[in-house]
C-alpha cells in the first residue's frame, strides 16, 4: 500500500527557514561560539593589561612632576633667602659698634620676615586674645585682677600659620582664676615668716 504524504512534507525547505540540524553541525556551531568568546576574552585581557600599564605610567609621571614642583618651590625660596644670609655674614664681619651691628641685624630680620610673609607665613596674634588651644599652647596660668580669665597675657614664643594652617602654636601665659582664699593666706604667712617653718 502506498504511503500518503501531505503537501507540507513534500515541499522542500525554503531559504531562511530553520532546518533540523545534525549533531555534527550543532557541535561545530558550538565550537565556533566558544572560539569567538575565547578571542573576545583575550582581547579584553590585553586591553586590561594596557590600561593597567598606562595607569602605572601616569602615576609615576604625576609623582615625578609633584617632586619637581616641590623642588622648584624650595629652590625659589632658598634663592630669596640668600640675600638674608649675605647680610648676616656682612653684619658679623663688619667693624662697628654694637648699636650699628644690632641695627643691621634688625634690618636683616625685617627682610627675612618680608620674604617669609610673601611665601605665606603669618605670625599668630596671641597677647590680649582669648586662649585658643588650636592656636596657643599654654605654659602656665597667672592671676591678674584686671584681666579676664582665659586671656593670653604674655607670649613666650611666637606661633605661625603657613597658608592658613597652624605651623607652630604660640607658647603663652594665660590669665587664670583667682587662687583659693586659703592659698593666699598661706602664701602671705610664708612671706611674713621669711619662708621658714616654726
Amino acid at each position: 500500500m502506498e504511503e500518503i504524504v501531505s503537501p507540507e512534507e513534500k515541499r522542500p525547505a525554503e531559504e531562511g527557514e530553520p532546518r533540523p540540524d545534525s549533531p555534527l553541525e550543532e557541535e561545530e556551531e558550538e565550537q565556533g561560539r566558544i572560539q569567538a568568546l575565547e578571542k573576545e576574552k583575550e582581547e579584553l585581557w590585553a586591553r586590561y593589561i594596557r590600561l593597567q600599564a598606562d595607569f602605572e605610567n601616569y602615576r609615576k609621571r604625576a609623582q615625578k612632576e609633584r617632586w619637581e614642583l616641590i623642588a622648584s618651590a624650595n629652590e625659589e625660596l632658598i634663592r630669596k633667602l640668600l640675600p638674608v644670609l649675605d647680610h648676616l655674614e656682612l653684619a658679623l664681619a663688619a667693624p662697628g659698634s654694637e648699636g650699628e651691628i644690632k641695627k643691621g641685624v634688625a634690618m636683616t630680620l625685617e627682610q627675612l620676615k618680608g620674604i617669609l610673609a610673601e611665601e605665606g607665613l603669618k605670625p599668630i596674634t596671641a597677647v590680649g586674645q582669648p586662649f585658643d588651644p588650636f592656636l596657643h599652647e599654654a605654659l602656665t596660668q597667672v592671676y591678674l585682677p584686671e584681666t579676664p580669665a582665659g586671656t593670653v597675657v604674655e607670649e613666650l614664643r611666637r606661633g605661625y600659620r603657613f597658608r592658613e594652617r597652624v605651623l607652630r602654636p604660640s607658647l603663652v601665659k594665660v590669665a587664670g582664676p583667682p587662687p583659693p582664699e586659703g592659698a593666699v593666706q598661706d602664701a602671705e604667712a610664708k612671706n611674713d615668716n621669711g619662708g621658714s617653718k616654726e
